[in-house]
């Protein structure tokens, strides 16, 4: 009797099916295993392929899904059934970048990791790294593309702002760098901008033309100022202050130099609280407000500024509540101009994040705004609509005190006087010239130094004589730092004052190591010069 022939099994070790699109077999995107595959290996195989979190891509070589798992398809926010069968250009966020990615991996000879930009359909750019290779049959032509896509688009966020960081601090060394020889420029410009308005008439066109010149050095020495604060390299100085002049000396500051087509209004409620924290970096903050507003308004519209204060409970839902409990000092500016798109104002407090033209805007001025707002422990928002304009809200603790009624300002008559010896060293001699004429007027007796050597020298000889040292921080060979230290050792009680540029918060801890020194802010104007001196030297010892 003739036994049965059995059926001759196929061949199992030819691996998971191939097909071409529209084919019957569903592909695997693994390489074709050249061991035995057993009995429902091909099954776990498509099980983890369709349930595995990364995302599994496999196109043909002419463009077309072939198939894809649920995490790619979530990946790029459309069904499997949406995608197979269709163009994968339609997820690119470039068409062309479909042919880069054919290009590298065949040139890279069927395998390659490369970075692939995805538009999803919601619109959302996402970054992904593409691990992929090679397609073929089994003649060895190649079929299409496996690949496997991670979503890298927060990695590359992070490095991003890694590189800006590190671009902030590059800003920051370049301006500490020259807000020594910077500053002592404008101090020039401005000191000797101040003598020369003595010599005009009330009215006259020169002194308009000089204060046209001071009101540049001061917009000069305030972007110092910003790249500084900007950087966090110049330190926050605290104290109880009074908004309102610094707002009404912005107002008329803008309406002098703002375009007639755009008008200004200023509202300031009665019996505001004084505010902690550093007025310059305030004065910066209203005065960048008002520059954006201005950039918004290129045909011309209305800014109008407010400020009022409110008692917050604290951590409200609503738009616009105060970050914290307690009593803010609220800074409106309000304008007509363009407005900001709905997708970028989660940007818009980003460093070197603008909506200008190129040329036209740093990035910078609004990212200093949230900066110096967020070290006073305050919140700064926006909200804006396309065509309708924007409105930015300053929110500052404020304290419990109310301003004082404001005095009428001082001219150069009524600064303080004296008739005790200064000595005064600076590298520069037109700060050391114009320092002395300033003292001089005022009845002190000043002596000069071109250096900290030369200081040393006449204070080693003179020093019984010499009541207070005035000294700039830098100077070559022996710094003002330095000069401190001998003068003390010498005589413990004599009064001292350092003027500089940039004083960071290293120095600031080392000179108050050192004693009671003074700090004189360059540029400074005759005022500020004739106060430091008198209060160093009614300091007692």
């Amino acid at each position: 009797m003739t036994m049965p022939q059995r059926t001759r099994a196929k061949n199992s070790n030819s691996g998971p099916s191939e097909r071409e699109p529209g084919g019957v077999a569903a592909p695997i995107p693994f390489p074709i295993r050249k061991i035995p595959v057993f009995r429902g290996e091909e099954d776990s195989y498509r099980k983890f392929f369709e349930e595995s979190r990364d995302a599994f891509v496999i196109t043909s070589r002419d463009g077309l899904f072939v198939d894809l798992n649920e995490a790619a398809a979530e990946l790029f926010g459309r069904s499997r059934q949406e995608l197979i069968g269709k163009s994968t250009l339609q997820v690119y966020a470039d068409p062309m970048e479909r042919e880069r990615f054919v290009t590298a991996i065949e040139a890279a000879g069927g395998q390659g990791n490369l970075e692939v930009r995805i538009r999803r359909s919601d619109g959302r750019i996402v970054e992904c790294l593409a691990s992929s290779n090679l397609w073929k049959g089994k003649d060895g032509g190649i079929l299409g593309y496996r690949s496997i896509l991670r979503d890298v688009t927060r990695e590359r966020e992070l490095e991003m702002q890694l590189h800006q960081s590190q671009k902030m601090e590059a800003v920051g060394i370049l301006a500490g760098g020259i807000a020594h020889d910077f500053n002592n420029l404008l101090q020039t410009i401005i000191s000797y901008s101040q003598f020369a308005q003595a010599e005009f008439e009330p009215g006259s066109r020169g002194l308009s033309d000089i204060a046209r010149v001071l009101e540049a050095a001061h917009r000069a020495a305030d972007l110092t100022k910003q790249l500084l604060t900007f950087s966090r390299r110049n330190k926050l100085e605290s104290a109880d202050f009074d908004v309102r002049p610094l707002v009404r000396d912005m107002v008329a500051l803008l309406e002098r130099t703002f375009p007639p087509s755009i008008s200004i209004s200023c509202e300031l409620e009665r019996n505001l609280p004084l505010v902690h924290g550093d007025p310059t970096q305030i004065q910066q903050v209203l005065l960048n407000l008002a520059i954006n507003a201005r950039d918004a308004m290129p045909n011309g519209g209305r800014l109008d500024i407010s400020v009022r204060a409110m008692d917050s409970e604290g951590g409200g839902r609503a738009a616009g509540a105060a970050p914290r409990r307690g009593k803010h000092l609220i800074l409106r500016f309000l304008d007509t101009g363009c407005g900001i798109p709905q997708e970028d104002l989660p940007r818009i407090f980003d460093p070197f994040f603008t909506t200008k033209e190129p040329g036209k805007g740093t990035g910078l001025g609004l990212s200093t705004c949230y900066g110096i707002v967020d070290r006073h422990g305050g919140r700064i928002q926006c909200e804006s609509k396309v065509g309708r304009g924007a409105c930015f809200t300053v929110y500052l603790p404020a304290g419990n005190s109310a301003a004082s009624p404001e005095p009428e300002p001082l001219g150069d008559k009524d600064l303080p006087r004296g008739v005790e010896t200064v000595l005064i060293a600076d590298d520069d001699p037109l700060i050391l010239a114009q320092a002395a004429r300033i003292l001089e007027s005022l009845g002190y007796v000043v002596l000069s130094a071109s250096s900290g050597r030369g200081a040393w020298e006449l204070f080693r000889r003179m020093h019984n004589e010499i009541d207070l040292v005035l000294l700039d921080l830098q100077m070559p060979g022996m710094d003002g730092l330095e000069c401190c230290r001998e003068i003390l050792a010498l005589r413990p009680d004599v009064h001292l004052i350092l003027a500089g540029g940039f004083i960071d918060s290293e120095v600031e801890r080392t000179i108050a190591g050192i004693g009671q020194i003074g700090v004189l802010h360059k540029p400074y104007h005759h005022f500020d010069l004739a106060h430091s001196v008198r209060q160093a030297l009614d300091r007692r010892g």
